[in-house]
């Protein structure tokens, strides 16, 4: 917290008034076996968050007057996904990428003004895997 807010050092309590969270997620995978000699597949992935929130810092000796807020944030997010496995017997080992686009957006509006922020990033996750069939 800033300091010409009158927080500077102190750990105010913060009381949660009210909590919503809404989000949905759609995913599609579509893959390709060849005689258990490897698997190759391509998924797709999309995402939405929102969150409604509100809450009270307490008062405090540098800031005398309680202060509400209310909060809103909003995430999309998309993604693709690219793996491949090969068996090697009963043994297989398998490497993904997935790559992923995520958008943050959101305000905070309290009795002295408000605020709009947003942040975007973009993700590379590889993975790999062993595995063996019994």
């Amino acid at each position: 917290c800033s300091s010409d807010l009158g927080y500077g050092g102190a750990s105010p309590q913060i009381t949660v008034t009210d909590s919503r969270l809404y989000g949905g997620d759609l995913s599609i995978l579509l893959g390709v076996t060849r005689a258990n000699v490897y698997d190759l597949w391509l998924g797709a992935r999309a995402s939405y968050l929102y969150n409604d929130l509100g809450l009270v810092l307490a008062a405090s000796g540098a800031r005398p007057d309680p202060r509400a807020y209310a909060l809103t944030a909003h995430r999309l997010e998309a993604a693709l996904n690219l793996g491949l496995r090969i068996a090697f017997g009963r043994f297989g080992a398998a490497v993904e990428l997935e790559a992923v686009f995520a958008h943050a957006f959101g305000d905070a509006v309290w009795s002295g003004g408000a605020t709009s922020q947003s942040a975007s990033a973009l993700s590379l996750l590889p993975a790999g895997a062993v595995s063996y069939q019994f």
